[in-house]
């Protein structure tokens, strides 16, 4: 009696997580990417360089298209000493504003869990697209860090955190966080790890957040667990 028991709570403890999930499968509306390193250290450094190096190889510009519609959506590069991000067409980059007679600004650090969405989560910071400057038609939006033989600047040194990204075309905007870091402080430059966006438009994203487990394999598993146990209990009956 008691075994049969034990069985049958299992049996709904497994019944009611699958329907637990189910109400959270509207949920898993979030696209998730890795970056790697393509040269990676052979004697790891003490800092994670799991991610892609910046500045990369020939000093190349790294462009991620979130919603692989053949669209860049935002860039990273590092001109001169400086380490920067900018958006692509009407993409826009959360930062602080630009001190005149500066035109590009300082990028914040966001937090895990920051909220990332159309009112910014700071009343100091502002969603900014980027310009170009003439000749050379670079486009600036916001600073991670520069160093120079006068000093160095900017807010990402030794640390690692969230860029909050705005992309999109007309009333279709989403929300992006990407992670980057940069882990010696003084230099210029650091690392893009991962990334992830909110395929719902308009819906903000919290720095950090990944889709969810698959839902239809979790009940499934659960399913599997309940004929397992029916199995054994009809084995002990003989």
């Amino acid at each position: 009696m008691h075994r049969s028991r034990c069985l049958l709570l299992l049996s709904l403890a497994s019944v009611a997580i699958g329907l637990g999930l189910a109400e959270g499968y509207g949920q898993g509306t979030i696209v998730y990417g890795r970056l790697s390193n393509p040269n990676p250290s052979p004697v790891p450094p003490p800092w994670d360089d799991s991610g892609y190096p910046m500045p990369g190889q020939g000093r190349q510009p790294l462009e991620l298209d979130f919603n692989g519609d053949g669209l860049n959506d935002v860039g990273f590069h590092v001109f001169d000493t400086t380490f920067y991000v900018y958006g692509m067409d009407a993409t826009r980059i959360l930062t602080y504003p630009p001190i005149p007679p500066d035109i590009n600004s300082f990028l914040p650090v966001l937090e895990s869990g920051t909220q990332i969405g159309l009112v910014p989560p700071d009343e100091q910071l502002v969603w900014r697209q980027s310009i170009s400057l003439a000749p050379d038609g670079r486009p600036y939006a916001a600073t991670f860090n520069g160093a120079w033989n006068t000093g160095y600047s900017g807010l990402w040194q030794g640390v690692e955190g969230y860029v909050g990204i705005e992309f999109g075309n007309g009333l279709n905007r989403h929300y992006a966080w990407v992670r980057v870091g940069s882990p010696l402080v003084g230099l210029y430059g650091g690392y893009v790890y991962d990334w992830a966006y909110e395929t719902r438009p308009g819906v903000p994203i919290l720095a950090g957040a990944i889709p969810e487990p698959s839902t239809w394999a979790l009940l499934v598993g659960g399913g599997v667990l309940m004929v397992l146990l029916r199995k054994k209990r009809r084995e002990r009956r003989g």
